[in-house]
């Protein structure tokens, strides 16, 4: 069983792997560092984590139905309306038009009136800069915000169900354990069992979340985790918010070994993720 675990140093800094043989293929001298996922700004990460379910009113009905629809959402959100912020809507609309087959194009207004509240609220926009677009995925995980108009379009805010499933992990605060396995691949029955009794733990599961994902459909999420792509057995891959990966792990592996890593690395300073 190989398995590696990062430590977070003193002001948000990243450290480096802390155990040898982290993959077959990697140099056990390489550092790995932490990543945020996809490439979320610092600033969108704050406003990612208190993303609840979007079921209250117009427009997070709208967000909802979207993505019951499996679509996305793309949500312009602005607080004034000085003709900077016209133009910016009107960018917008032109630009979003592209993606109309697969996204729901949304122009709202978000502030602290009555009519608006409950949009800020839910979306935590209470900081945000304005106006600003949000691209939402089915799941409801953010996958990108948007400052400014990308004169390219939007393109870049779809990505993989994979990536999506542990993006809306880390906007939940929660620890996602990634259990990749297939058909085919040795070990993906035990390594699947494992990652539930480690998600289902008594007093744990609400902290923890599990994300069952096949190599095949995961192409974009191993280039971010530096795995190989054509990996040999069923792993374990441990991420606690913001994004940071904690331990990987490969087939054989047990909850004793998982709890371990945990151990070694709140004693490194993980945060409260490792105590959960």
């Amino acid at each position: 069983m190989n398995y590696s675990v990062v430590r977070t140093l003193p002001g948000g800094m990243a450290g480096r792997d802390l155990s040898p043989g982290t993959h077959a293929d990697r140099n056990n001298t390489r550092p790995r560092f932490r990543r945020d996922i996809a490439g979320v700004p610092r600033f969108a990460m704050l406003l990612l984590f208190g993303l609840a379910c979007l079921n209250a009113v117009e427009p997070l009905e709208a967000i909802r139905q979207a993505g019951a629809e499996g679509k996305y959402t793309l949500i312009c959100v602005w607080r004034d309306n000085k003709p900077e912020t016209q133009d910016f809507r009107r960018r917008f609309a032109e630009v979003a038009a592209a993606e109309k087959a697969r996204a729901v194009i949304i122009d709202a207004k978000s502030d602290f009136d009555d009519a608006t509240i409950e949009l800020t609220r839910k979306l935590q926009l209470q900081r945000a800069p304005m106006p600003l677009v949000l691209a939402i995925a089915p799941n409801g995980a953010i996958t990108k915000a948007f400052p400014k108009i990308p004169a390219d379009g939007f393109a870049s805010a779809f990505i993989s169900p994979a990536l999506a499933s542990c993006l809306k992990a880390m906007q939940d605060n929660r620890m996602a354990v990634i259990s990749i396995g297939s058909a085919t691949l040795p070990g993906s029955v035990e390594t699947q069992a494992t990652a539930q009794a480690f998600v289902g733990k008594p007093g744990k599961e609400i902290y923890r979340a599990l994300v069952p994902i096949e190599p095949a459909a995961a192409a974009e999420l191993f280039k971010i985790l530096d795995l190989p792509l054509n990996i040999d057995a069923a792993m374990i891959v441990l991420l606690v918010p913001p994004g940071q990966e904690l331990a990987t792990f490969r087939h054989p592996v047990s909850m004793e070994q998982m709890d371990a890593a945990l151990a070694k690395a709140m004693s490194s300073g993980c945060g409260p993720w490792c105590c959960q």
